[in-house]
């Protein structure tokens, strides 16, 4: 191992890479600059992209409440909401159960099949002390993927409510309803990866993470083609029908083609020594860069460049561009600002702190002290100090954290995209 646990592995690159130390300390900066337009509000950076006040009337037609937008940009009524929320809710607290009732009984051990005793990658990539011979060995990791499976349900029972609508309205719900169940898949995949590190789940949980990520940008740009289609097709259905069917198929090949992709990662065992994406695996002088011809290194990306880094960090800036240049050439519109500047928060926040986590730079030392705690009230005999070590644990968790965030930031940048495109329909039908 290039650089031991505990210890940021960012110094190291820093040190080894041929960027002049001036020069990293200047991209530092721009990258830390770079963060506020999307933290402030959006209205003080518009005139960079020639919005006007009519570019954020939205809120003022609907409401600037999350609650209400969110009834309001998904068709369901309030009732729905809680049952889904419900549904969700009893899902963990039964899994919670099913924890502590397994504990009483003895030590519990997931099947041997699944050798989820191999923690080789998930050590690579994760801080939160594991409980051994629980059903649920990282509650905080494990428990925050609540979110993901309540909005799962959420825009699959949004697609079956608007399946009612006329042509233009139902527009995108074979391909929300598909972004619903990939949105699913990576809720109990992500639990179960994280509950008990088995090695299976790992791929779905990095294929249908990936899918979820691809599939709100590539609805943006469809929308953008439909205003461009109804410019030069008289029939506005016939534009609807089209971009929805071209998002279905573009979404679906994606989802197929990189399944096929991390189906073959888990046959080679990329993941099953050692975690290749991490950063400290990475490094120039890292065992599984340095000695590439080594069987349990033939799998390796290779040296990380400082640029990736610097790229990787400005992922909430850079994901922003395409519907803020949207709404400025085409939609005329930017939907919810309310939305807008939770899900940008919210991300923002999440990916930083998570950017602190094993995998990437280590830098979560509060959680060194936190695992000691647990380990000697243990030792002592001394359970609820233990056991509120253990919730401050799975509650400052980088990932934890990363699920609560990312998952406010989905609900978010869903409810967005379709706020901008209500405004984009009532505009087109008016004409």
């Amino acid at each position: 191992m290039a650089t031991p646990y505990w210890t940021s592995p960012y110094d190291e690159l820093s040190k080894q890479s041929s960027t002049p130390l001036p020069l990293q300390r200047l991209f530092n900066c721009l990258v830390a600059v770079a963060y506020i337009p999307i933290l402030c509000p959006l209205t003080t950076f518009g005139f960079f992209f020639a919005y006007d006040e009519s570019f954020f009337d939205f809120d003022e037609v609907h409401s600037s409440n999350f609650l209400t937008l969110l009834r309001v940009t998904t068709g369901l009524s309030p009732f729905t909401l809680y049952v889904c929320g419900s549904l969700t809710a009893s899902f963990y607290a039964t899994l919670i159960w099913a924890d502590v009732s397994a504990a009483k009984l003895g030590p519990f051990r997931w099947p041997i099949h699944w050798d989820t005793d191999n923690n080789a990658c998930y050590d690579d990539m994760f801080c939160e002390p594991s409980r051994k011979h629980r059903l649920i060995r990282r509650p905080g990791n494990t428990l925050s993927n609540f979110f993901y499976l309540f909005f799962a349900i959420v825009v699959i029972a949004s697609s079956v409510t608007r399946a009612s609508f006329n042509e233009e309205k139902k527009m995108f719900i074979l391909s929300d309803a598909l972004f619903g169940i990939m949105l699913f898949i990576l809720s109990i995949s992500s639990t179960l990866w994280h509950a008990c590190n088995c090695l299976w789940s790992h791929g779905i949980d990095l294929w249908s993470m990936e899918a979820v990520i691809f599939y709100l940008p590539v609805r943006m740009m469809s929308k953008g083609a439909y205003v461009i289609l109804c410019n030069y097709i008289e029939r506005n259905v016939m534009a609807s029908r089209v971009v929805s069917a071209s998002c279905l198929l573009i979404y679906l090949t994606h989802i197929i083609l990189n399944g096929r992709n991390w189906m073959q990662k888990h046959n080679d065992q990329f993941w099953h020594n050692h975690c290749p994406l991490a950063v400290r695996n990475r490094l120039p002088n890292s065992p599984y860069v340095h000695n590439a011809s080594d069987t349990s290194n033939k799998m390796s990306l290779g040296p990380i460049a400082l640029y990736e880094v610097y790229l990787f960090a400005l992922l909430p800036v850079i994901h922003n561009a395409p519907s803020w240049i949207l709404a400025a050439c085409i939609f005329e519109s930017f939907g919810s600002l309310c939305l807008a500047r939770i899900l940008n928060v919210s991300l923002t926040v999440g990916w930083v702190y998570r950017m602190t986590e094993r995998w990437a730079f280590d830098a979560c030392r509060h959680m060194l002290l936190i695992s000691e705690k647990i380990e000697s009230a243990e030792s002592r005999g001394e359970g609820l100090k233990a056991f509120i070590w253990r919730t401050l644990a799975a509650t400052l968790s980088p990932t934890a954290a990363l699920h609560y965030c990312t998952g406010v930031t989905i609900i978010a940048a869903f409810c967005h995209s379709r706020s901008v495109e209500m405004t984009m329909l009532q505009k087109i039908l008016e004409v």
